[in-house]
């Protein structure tokens, strides 16, 4: 007996193949690990936002976990204080260890960004706080008197918490120091900085990385950064109203351009070199601002 298929029917069947074919093509590459990095050397701008992003706010943290793991941490050289200091805080890792595995996050490429209640806002490749240098949020000053836990004149400037660091040299500014510290956001890189990282530029990336590292914390831009200091790409770019001769100079040493700058002095943590450098980075970033 012969069966006679009608054209119809036969396009519907090649259709519902075709179709099944794709699928399994998708699923087959999902699983191989097909793909794109999220590395921002990588990625690339429009890739989406990944949403792993998570705020957690550190007073609430520290009020759930009362005293438990609470510890006595000695700083060999205390950022702030210049000189050897002793807390009582929490380690870093156990907390982040708790985010991570709760949330189920894929720490590929992840930031840790801290908020503070004065504007600053580093950042820092996760893994750092995973090397050997341990961190730690500490809530009190064992020099603070009685039951204050800050020294008075600071207390307000340190509550709730303060982020410090064992084993750092004091010229390595790559672990950030942040006090009044309210906010830790984990993030992929790639969404973090969508719109600052030089994607199809990469001579640009060290200066970003120099950025980054010594400007951000304080300085936002396109909205990227710290607000303790001025946006530097929107509405303006700051090369576009400042010689590039003063930016130097005023990185180098601020009190001699403002005698009451905030801002601390980079001789001998940034070369003249470094500091062009982030310039040309900032003339490049320039071209890409966001309004909104």
């Amino acid at each position: 007996m012969k069966v006679h298929f009608s054209t119809k029917l036969f396009m519907k069947f090649r259709l519902s193949l075709l179709s099944f074919l794709a699928l399994f093509f998708l699923a087959a590459c999902e699983n191989s690990g097909f793909q794109q990095s999220r590395n921002p050397a990588n990625a690339q701008p429009e890739t989406a936002a990944n949403p792993q992003e998570s705020a957690y706010n550190l007073k609430e943290i520290i009020e759930k976990k009362g005293k438990n793991g609470l510890v006595e941490v000695s700083i060999e050289h205390d950022q702030y204080f210049k000189k050897p200091k002793a807390f009582l805080g929490f380690e870093l890792r156990p907390i982040l260890d708790s985010i991570i595995k709760a949330n189920h996050f894929d720490t590929t490429d992840m930031l840790v960004v801290f908020e503070c209640t004065d504007g600053y806002s580093p950042s820092m490749d996760l893994s750092k706080a995973y090397s050997d240098t341990k961190g730690y949020i500490v809530i009190k000053d064992k020099d603070a008197i009685g039951d204050n836990n800050w020294i008075d004149s600071l207390s307000s400037r340190f509550m709730p918490s303060y982020l410090v660091w064992q084993n750092v040299e004091p010229k390595n500014h790559s672990f950030p120091w942040p006090y009044g510290l309210v906010t830790m956001r984990l993030i992929p890189a790639a969404s973090e900085y969508k719109t600052v990282y030089p994607f199809k530029n990469p001579e640009m990336v060290k200066g970003f990385t120099l950025f980054r590292d010594n400007c951000n914390k304080c300085h936002a831009i396109n909205h990227v950064g710290g607000v303790m200091g001025p946006e530097f790409n929107v509405p303006k770019n700051i090369t576009e109203y400042w010689k590039e001769e003063d930016i130097v100079q005023f990185v180098l040493n601020p009190k001699s351009y403002r005698s009451n700058s905030q801002m601390p002095p980079f001789q001998g943590v940034l070369s003249v070199e470094e500091i062009q450098i982030i310039i040309d980075y900032l003339k490049f970033v320039s071209k890409q601002k966001v309004l909104n």
